[in-house]
């Protein structure tokens, strides 16, 4: 609109029109499941659980039914949950705070439970839930967390030499063709490229700084896994 009233009027128009396609092709077509799709798929769900888990970590409380479970099913397991420190307001108010002050929470004794206070991000989950939880060599941990945020945490979790049991839980896409999901829906479309581009993008800047050593982290055999030490990086 500036440069329509300007002597570059033409690159005004071409913006608006580019714009416009852009919201066309957003809202026509499924962009946003087409790139949580590959994010979601990487590690299917668990066809058999472990016998025996010595923890279970619960990235953010989105996935609280499953945490339930799989706390229910384990009940001699640690449980820990991160992701609650300060909001993006510069508050000083916490998650955890207010999830670990009944005696009960999602119908488990919080006293079996692990509240992280630090974290701001994924990468300070991992950190802060190590140097607080101390994991042993060899034991078996369940990770919980959106299946489209997986394959970046369970990165970062590696970078920190700390071996997980993926457990994705809250899958977005994988809609039918008679479910609402799947109709046109240009802010639904919109969201779901918004959360996919964050955990592409995520993935780069974490192998690029550093954080974990794969670009695209996937599922590892067995074997490789109990190879693999938990050491501190």
């Amino acid at each position: 609109m500036v440069f329509s009233f300007t002597r570059w009027r033409r690159l005004g128009v071409a913006l608006a029109a580019f714009v416009a396609l852009l919201v066309l092709i957003i809202t026509v077509l499924p962009v946003g499941s087409w790139l949580l799709s590959p994010l979601e798929n990487r590690f299917p769900p668990l066809r058999q659980m472990p016998a025996h888990v010595d923890g279970i970590i619960m990235l953010d409380g989105n996935e609280s039914i499953a945490f339930t479970d799989l706390a229910r099913r384990y009940p001699k397991a640690k449980l820990v949950f991160t992701g609650g420190g300060p909001n993006d307001q510069g508050s000083t108010f916490q998650e955890v705070d207010v999830a670990g002050k009944g005696s009960q929470w999602l119908g488990i004794d919080t006293h079996r439970i692990t509240f992280e206070r630090q974290s701001r991000n994924t990468f300070e989950d991992v950190f802060y839930a190590k140097a607080t939880i101390h994991p042993a060599p060899g034991e078996t941990w369940i990770l919980i967390t959106g299946a489209s945020h997986m394959p970046r945490s369970v990165g970062l979790f590696r970078g920190q030499g700390w071996q997980v049991v993926p457990y994705p839980a809250d899958s977005i896409t994988g809609a039918g063709p008679d479910d609402p999901r799947s109709r046109f829906d240009f802010a639904q479309n919109l969201d779901q490229s918004t959360v996919a581009l964050k955990e592409w993008f995520g993935m780069l800047a974490n192998r690029w700084l550093g954080h974990s050593d794969e670009y695209f982290p996937g599922p590892v055999s067995p074997s490789a896994a109990e190879a693999a030490p938990v050491g501190h990086r």
